[in-house]
């Protein structure tokens, strides 16, 4: 069985381990043992390392701007004035260096978007509302034939469930939040 791994996964991974949050720990321990242990193959993209790094970038330079009396509310305005260092650039970049070293994960490294999938996109972020990165991760999923996206986005699975009964948009595949996969039999 293949799996498609939203970038959430990957974050709730890195801050349950760096913050040691046992709930989110103990969660992402179960869903990475069942992986292993099931040899199911995860696939993720190119997006979701571009999204799991900007993430982190975001998180440092919102940091520094909190730091030099910025509010949370003010950060995207002033986000461009804001650089990382080079450590700091490092650092996220081992993130997404420690989720290749996985042997079980498969990064598709060139996805080729056809105006068949434009059309679908459109459709996903028009008429359900799904994110645009999340429409990519959904169609990326389908893409390569993964049963389930895993995500714990609730509000994009049930977006994207709904619109996969309602339309032939994808492969069949369907979204489910990690602790719903643990569950499965």
């Amino acid at each position: 069985m293949k799996v498609y791994f939203d970038a959430n996964i990957w974050i709730d991974h890195a801050w349950g381990f760096f913050n040691e949050s046992k709930k989110v720990k103990k969660r992402i321990t179960e869903l990475f043992d069942k992986i292993e242990s099931k040899n199911i193959d995860v696939v993720i993209s190119t997006f979701v390392n571009a999204e799991i790094s900007n993430h982190f970038k975001d998180w440092i330079l919102m940091k520094k701007s909190i730091e030099d009396g910025f509010s949370y509310r003010e950060f995207r305005s002033i986000r461009k004035k804001y650089k990382l260092e080079k450590v700091e650039i490092k650092k996220v970049d081992d993130v997404a260096k420690k989720i290749l070293q996985l042997n079980w994960v498969t990064i598709v490294e060139k996805e080729t978007l056809h105006e068949e999938d434009l059309k679908i996109f459109m459709e996903l972020t028009s008429q359900y509302s799904i994110d645009s990165i999340d429409a990519l991760h959904s169609i990326m999923a389908a893409k390569t034939n993964c049963r389930y996206l895993i995500t714990n986005d609730e509000t994009f699975i049930e977006q994207l469930n709904l619109a996969l009964k309602e339309n032939d948009l994808l492969n069949e595949f369907s979204a489910i939040t990690s602790k719903n996969f643990i569950n499965l039999k």
